[in-house]
């Protein structure tokens, strides 16, 4: 079988409209997971997943199959307990830093995002949450 490509600057369909292919290019999630925080952490569905390290209460890393072109791509995340109000309030989703409460953050890298889910009951301490979501946009390499 041959490889090929198809060149196309617009995406019909028979009855929803046409799309501009750089939406789907430069505005498309290139990653993204819906995964269990709680007990051993587990993708529930994902795009460009390979793994979920579990740091420590709240301290996640996803790790991307793909690579993104550079470490500047952005995330989106958000996340439920499930449990109560009080562990909805307050809810902090962000890059790690190290040391717990220190100031230094770890970077992102090509395959990797690291970050903590801080709140619930108490400002500032890290759970695990039933529900997070992350979606990752940016150029894959």
């Amino acid at each position: 079988m041959a490889n090929g490509k198809i060149k196309a600057d617009t995406l019909e369909h028979s009855t929803a409209g046409s799309l501009d292919t750089s939406y789907v290019v430069n505005g498309s999630a290139k990653a993204w997971v819906n995964m269990n925080g709680s007990g051993t952490p587990a993708a529930r569905d994902s795009l460009n997943l390979s793994s979920i390290t579990d740091h420590a209460s709240g301290e996640y890393s996803i790790n991307m199959s793909s690579a993104f072109a550079n470490i500047n791509y952005s995330n989106t995340a958000s996340q439920s307990s499930n449990t109560s109000a009080s562990n909805r309030a307050y809810t902090f989703i962000g890059m790690h830093q190290s040391g717990g409460s220190g100031t230094a953050i770890v970077a992102p890298t090509t395959t990797v995002y690291r970050f903590l889910v801080s709140g619930g009951s108490t400002i500032g301490t890290n759970y695990d949450a039933v529900y997070i979501d992350v979606h990752t946009m940016g150029d894959l390499a």
